[in-house]
């Protein structure tokens, strides 16, 4: 794989992709939005741990520094969503836009205290998106999404 170790480098390449980023998106304006989609992937094929092929990146898509991110052949990250950095996004998953994932929740298991009192569950495992899978708009999740070549999930 292509990801670089090197600290300057790699904060150099994030601050490319964040310049990027704000460039239009890929529906937009014919070979521009195509070319600043393929800006945006060139950056996160040097950021991320794994990117697999014909990936689509969309404008102000944020996804921490990448370091532990991978994504799966003809998957995208919609525009303006909000991803964790420790996650993996299978194969062919759409992402509409302004979708935000989150990683961590906050702990409950004491009912006798208030949640802000109990602190957060961190997980030391990845966030996992299957194959197949169709999140949309505003969708705010966690924990487990799964598809199969059967099914479309929708997730709301």
């Amino acid at each position: 794989m292509i990801m670089i170790n090197n600290k300057l480098i790699r904060m150099s390449v994030y601050a490319c992709y964040y310049f990027f980023a704000i460039m239009p998106r890929s529906c937009s304006f014919g070979i521009i939005g195509r070319t600043s989609n393929k800006l945006r992937f060139i950056c996160c094929k040097l950021l991320c741990k794994e990117v697999g092929k014909k990936i689509t990146i969309e404008k102000r898509a944020k996804f921490g520094t990448g370091r532990n991110l991978i994504i799966g052949d003809y998957s995208g990250i919609g525009y303006r969503c909000c991803i964790p950095a420790f996650i993996v996004i299978g194969k062919h998953v759409m992402m509409g836009p302004e979708v935000v994932i989150l990683s961590q929740d906050h702990n409950h298991s004491q009912i006798d205290k208030p949640m802000m009192f109990q602190g957060y569950i961190n997980r030391d495992y990845p966030l996992v998106i299957e194959d197949d899978v169709w999140i949309f708009n505003k969708g705010v999740r966690r924990y487990h999404f799964e598809g199969n070549s059967d099914t479309i999930r929708i997730l709301v």
